[in-house]
């Protein structure tokens, strides 16, 4: 077992069960920490924390957003560190439901900040977004850059969030920190709505790859969902410095949406396949992605794993449980390769 900061101490994982969150927990286990889930569900077998893994871990299924329960059970846990990544993640539904997108990245975020401050200072590390910078065309975006308007009501509520918490560290002196993350991929994501569970999902039923909001010029980073957690990890290990600041994190090495679902499809077939491109050009190409220079610097993280090996090892995750992106939310094409 590796020596880590978090060796031993209590710490509380707000949506522990979703993507992010299980692979945390995993890592939380493998370090020794004492792990507590607090989630409004927890599937049968969530990926990664399977078998033995999950029966280390103390379970409660309840709302985030419910402050007096938060309240209640941070006074009795008594956490050493809060890791707080229950949110409503999705871009397009944030549109359709924005109130209950609000419940779920505003109303839990001030739930969890009323509990520490008072009831247990614990040190939070809350997990943030790029999409925090809303629409940009100049990158790279550093900490100092100013948020923007987006697409999507989910934009607008993770700047509140990410605000709050900068808010409460400053105001009430505690330890707590953003980890503003890129467009993260990996094994266990089963949103199909994201790019890379989307291509896999097209070519798990033999066809042609789709690009369906533009023409794929736009230019993005994308992240392993391995170095996110390590991020999450060195904050927490670092909080003392991190404390107050937002921090981005990357791998500094853009992609045009195009080149990434080519990467995939030659990855996934050992063939060249030309993505259908249906949606239309931006106007000016959108380029987002993130100066990682304050991870480096302060906390010593840079990214590990390159976008190919990534890329490799989440799509023999989906190989080996293809029935996860076989729901109703899977794309439909009458394009076959």
């Amino acid at each position: 077992m590796a020596s880590s900061a978090l060796t031993g101490k209590k710490c509380l994982v707000t949506g522990g069960s979703g993507f992010v969150g299980s692979h945390l927990c995993l890592a939380l286990l493998k370090l020794g920490a004492d792990v507590t889930i607090v989630d409004r569900r927890f599937p049968e077998n969530p990926y990664p924390l399977a078998n033995k893994a999950h029966q280390r871990l103390n379970v409660l299924i309840h709302d985030v957003s419910d402050l007096e329960y938060m309240k209640r059970l941070v006074n009795a846990l008594k956490p050493d560190f809060v890791f707080h990544l229950a949110a409503q993640p999705l871009s397009v539904p944030s549109n359709l439901k924005p109130y209950e997108t609000k419940v779920d990245n505003i109303d839990t975020t001030y739930s969890v900040l009323e509990a520490i401050r008072t009831k247990s200072p614990a040190a939070l590390i809350f997990s943030s977004t790029a999409c925090y910078y809303g629409l940009q065309h100049e990158s790279p975006l550093n900490e100092e850059s100013s948020p923007n308007v987006g697409e999507f009501m989910y934009t607008a509520t993770k700047i509140a969030a990410d605000f709050a918490v900068r808010h409460y560290a400053s105001i009430y002196n505690l330890k707590m920190t953003c980890c503003r993350f890129v467009n993260l991929y990996g094994e266990g994501d089963v949103n199909a709505s994201r790019i890379v569970p989307q291509t896999v999902a097209y070519l798990l039923q033999g066809k042609r790859p789709e690009l369906l909001r533009d023409d794929g010029q736009t230019v993005l980073d994308f992240m392993h969902v391995s170095d996110a957690v390590r991020a999450l990890i060195r904050s927490a290990e670092d909080i003392d410095v991190a404390k107050g600041k937002a921090v981005n994190f990357g791998t500094g090495k853009p992609i045009t949406v195009i080149d990434l679902v080519r990467m995939i499809s030659r990855i996934y077939t050992d063939e060249y396949i030309e993505p259908l491109v249906l949606g239309s050009p931006r106007e000016p190409t959108l380029r987002k992605y993130l100066s990682v220079e304050r991870a480096q610097k302060l906390l010593k993280w840079k990214a590990e794993i390159s976008l190919e090996t990534g890329l490799k090892r989440t799509i023999e995750w989906y190989r080996q449980n293809p029935s996860v992106l076989l729901g109703e939310n899977l794309p439909k094409t009458s394009v076959p390769i």
